[in-house]
């Protein structure tokens, strides 16, 4: 789960700088909240490496994303 910006443009960044060229977005739930800066998005993620996660955790904290891993 990642704490999502509602601004235009939010999901293309996180497209562009998030995801890796072989990662894939398999699901997307956006629960969009009136007068709030962000909100929840469950985002599943298929990689084509097991060793990618690392990397896409490192990029969501190097650019300021809150987020959980809910497959523990």
């Amino acid at each position: 789960m990642i704490q999502f910006s509602q601004r235009p443009g939010a999901l293309k960044a996180f497209v562009n700088e998030v995801l890796g060229q072989e990662d894939d977005i398999t699901y997307f739930q956006f629960s969009k909240k009136n007068s709030r800066e962000s909100g929840p998005v469950v985002v599943g993620i298929e990689l084509k490496n097991k060793e990618d996660f690392q990397g896409i955790c490192d990029r969501l904290n190097s650019l300021n994303f809150t987020f959980e891993y809910l497959n523990n």
